[in-house]
C-alpha cells in the first residue's frame, strides 16, 4: 500500500480531497508546518500534497527543497493568492517545474481543487486548465482594463445566442461585483438586490433551477434569454468565495444552453477569476491601445492571471472598436494568442444608453461580427445550434 501525505490546513479543501476514494492508498495528515518538517523526514512517501497556506511565514525554497529528497514521489502543489504575493507565486511555480512537481493554480474552487488533486493522484489528467462539461457551453468576457467594452461585448454576445434559436435558453450573468452595469446597459428596471439574495443557498449549494431562474429578468425584447443584475452593494464583492462562483456557473451549465457571463477586469476578487477560469471560452477584450493590451493586460497576466494558471492558449483575443493602426492579428502575435476576432466601432451616435448597439440599424456590420463570435465561441447560429434543453425535453414527452 502506497502512503500519501496531505499538507494542509484542516478545513473544507482536505475534506473534499479526502472524499475522493483513492484504492490502496494510506493516508498522513500535516495540518502545521512543524508536523510536515517531522513527517518528511520520517517517512517515505509515494504521493506528497501540499499546500502553501501552511508556510505563511516560510519562504518557498525553505519548504520545496526538503520535498526533492523524497526519492521518486509524485509531488503536488496547490497554490495560495492569500498567504503568498504574486512575487513568492512566481517562485513556487519556477521552484516547481525546476523539481518536477505538479503546480496546481491558485483562485480555484475547492471542489476544483479537490477534483483536480484526485486526476493527479489517478494519473487521469493532462492538463489542469478543464473539466468535463455535461450541459451547457460558460462563456465568460473580461478585459484587459476598465472600459474595454467587456458589457458591451457580453451584452450584445447574449443577445445574438438567444436570437439563434426560439428554443434555447441564454444566461446573461454579470459578475463584475466592482462595477455591474449589464442592468444599465439595459435599461433594466429591477431591484438591485436580486443577486445578494441567492448568496446564502450559493454558499451551502442548496439553489436549485427554479431559484436561479426566479433570480433573472426575463429581457422582453429577446425571448429565451434571462439576465441576473449585479448588486448596487459594490463593497460586497468580498462575500462571494471561489466555492460560491463554481456552485453558480454548475447550476448555470444545468438551467441554461449557452451561459455569458461579465466578468471585472481585475483579477483581485473570486468572480472573476474563477468564472474566468472555469469557463469553456474565455474571452479577454481589449482596445488598440497600449494602456490596454500593452500595459494593463501585460501586467496583470505576469503578477496574477499566469500564477491563477491562465495561459494565453486557453484565451480568445476579441478586439473592440479595431482600427487600422493596431489590428486585431497584430495585437493577437504580439501576445501570443492564436485566435482572435475584430469588432468594428458601433454606430454611436444613433445609439442611447439602455438600447443595446445589435438593436441600432447603423450598426449592421457590428451585428454581423457579433453574430460570428457568437457562432465560432458556442457553436450557435445558422451554421450549427447546440441542442436546445427545450427540444431534449420536447422529444423525451413524444417518447
Amino acid at each position: 500500500m502506497m502512503k500519501a501525505l496531505y499538507a494542509m490546513k484542516k478545513g473544507e479543501l482536505l475534506e473534499k480531497i479526502l472524499e475522493h476514494q483513492v484504492p490502496h492508498l494510506n493516508i498522513s495528515v500535516a495540518s502545521d508546518k512543524d508536523q510536515f518538517f517531522s513527517m518528511i523526514n520520517d517517512v517515505h512517501f509515494g504521493i506528497v500534497v501540499v499546500n502553501c497556506e501552511l508556510f505563511a511565514d516560510t519562504y518557498p525554497w525553505e519548504w520545496m527543497l526538503p520535498l526533492t529528497k523524497i526519492g521518486n514521489a509524485k509531488v503536488l502543489i496547490i497554490g495560495d493568492s492569500v498567504v503568498y504575493d504574486s512575487v513568492m507565486l512566481d517562485v513556487v511555480m519556477r521552484l516547481a517545474a525546476d523539481f518536477s512537481f505538479r503546480y496546481l493554480p491558485a483562485g480555484g474552487s475547492n471542489t476544483e481543487t479537490s477534483n483536480l488533486v484526485y486526476e493527479e493522484i489517478m494519473g487521469k489528467s493532462d492538463k489542469l486548465n478543464g473539466r468535463v462539461i455535461e450541459y451547457g457551453k460558460c462563456v465568460t468576457v473580461f478585459s484587459a482594463a476598465p472600459k474595454d467594452g467587456a458589457t458591451t461585448i457580453a451584452t450584445n454576445l447574449a443577445i445574438s445566442a438567444a436570437l439563434s434559436s426560439q428554443d434555447m435558453r441564454v444566461a446573461l450573468i454579470d459578475l463584475n461585483l466592482k462595477n455591474p452595469e449589464v442592468g444599465h446597459q439595459l435599461d433594466l428596471q429591477v431591484r438591485s438586490d436580486t443577486s445578494l439574495r441567492i448568496r446564502p443557498r450559493l454558499q451551502t449549494n442548496v439553489l436549485h433551477e427554479n431559484d436561479l431562474l426566479d433570480s433573472c429578468v426575463a429581457y422582453s425584447r429577446v425571448k429565451g434569454l434571462y439576465i441576473m443584475t449585479g448588486s448596487n452593494r459594490r463593497d460586497t464583492y468580498v462575500d462571494m468565495t471561489p466555492e460560491m462562483v463554481h456552485n453558480l456557473i454548475d447550476l448555470c451549465r444545468r438551467t441554461f444552453d449557452v451561459t455569458v457571463i461579465d466578468a471585472g477586469a481585475y483579477p483581485d476578487n473570486a468572480a472573476t477569476i474563477v468564472s474566468v477560469k472555469e469557463a469553456d471560452k474565455k474571452l479577454l477584450v481589449t482596445q488598440n491601445q497600449h494602456q490596454s493590451f500593452l500595459h494593463s493586460w501585460g501586467e496583470w497576466f505576469n503578477c496574477s492571471w499566469r500564477q491563477f494558471g491562465l495561459s494565453t492558449e486557453s484565451i480568445d483575443l476579441v478586439v473592440n472598436k479595431e482600427d487600422k493602426a493596431n489590428n486585431a492579428g497584430k495585437i493577437a502575435k504580439y501576445l501570443e494568442m492564436s485566435r482572435y476576432y475584430s469588432i468594428p466601432l458601433a454606430d454611436e451616435q444613433n445609439t442611447s444608453e439602455g438600447k443595446p448597439a445589435y438593436f441600432n440599424p447603423g450598426s449592421a456590420v457590428f451585428k454581423s461580427a457579433i453574430d460570428a463570435l457568437v457562432e465560432s465561441v458556442t457553436n450557435v447560429g445558422n451554421q450549427g445550434q447546440l441542442p436546445s434543453r427545450n427540444a431534449w425535453w420536447k422529444k423525451l414527452l413524444s417518447i
